[in-house]
């Protein structure tokens, strides 16, 4: 599998030894669209490394950090890990490839922009860190449908662990798309762009976002949960 280069976010894939056909042709069809959709967010600084794993086993070797997660791919600093397909417990499409793929490489995004540890990622609260990486590489989610977060538990889904995201699924991801959204609605490019100048200048992400946008971040989500409860009570 060659080298791949996209000028529309200065991205570019090196795969490491071993191929695998499937994502080979995912990479072929999608990805130029998948990395324009990448490049309304920022551009890549160095290229990113694309690993295979042939086995659960071998990714989750690959993670700094114990995960009881089902893991199908994960991002560390440079490198995407990715589980071949065929070691799926159901095999993929190739839609649900390409969001892995660019999923994975928004936070590779996210860390090229922000930080030079890829331990630091570890610090960011899912709703943010989860949530830049769905509306980085699937766009925002439908704002008619942010009533029917009136449900849910809001504050426990976006500080949700490892564990708890196992066990919750795809509710956290929700919660994260949404409230991440929320927050760039109102800080925009300018805040995104601060909270990245502050994070690369050694402030913790709850200083940064705090600085950035005058609410520390879990007051930001209270605020957003009580948002949501009341859009539910209008239905």
């Amino acid at each position: 599998m060659s080298d791949r280069a996209f000028a529309a976010s200065r991205l570019q894939l090196v795969f490491s030894a071993g191929r695998d056909h499937d994502l080979d042709r995912v990479v072929a069809r999608d990805l130029p669209a998948l990395a324009k959709q990448l490049s309304h967010w920022g551009h890549f600084a160095r290229p990113v490394t694309v690993h295979v794993a042939v086995d659960l086993a071998q990714l989750r070797a690959a993670s700094p950090l114990a995960s009881v997660m089902d893991l199908r791919g994960l991002a560390i600093g440079d490198q995407v890990w990715l589980l071949q397909p065929h070691a799926w417990p159901d095999r993929p499409t190739d839609g649900q490839l390409g969001l892995l793929l660019a999923h994975e490489l928004a936070h590779v995004l996210w860390f090229q922009r922000s930080t030079q540890s890829p331990r630091a990622m570890a610090y960011l609260p899912t709703w943010f860190r989860e949530g830049f990486a769905v509306v980085a590489s699937e766009g925002r989610p439908a704002a008619a449908q942010r009533r029917q977060l009136a449900h849910l538990d809001i504050a426990a889904l976006a500080y949700a662990d490892d564990r708890q995201m196992a066990e919750l699924g795809t509710e956290v991801y929700q919660v994260a798309a949404y409230a991440f959204a929320s927050w760039h609605a109102q800080c925009g490019r300018r805040g995104l762009g601060e909270l990245w100048r502050q994070l690369r200048a050694g402030a913790t992400f709850s200083r940064a976002f705090l600085n950035t946008c005058g609410v520390d971040d879990r007051a930001f989500v209270t605020t957003f949960a009580a948002e949501i409860l009341n859009e539910g009570r209008q239905r």
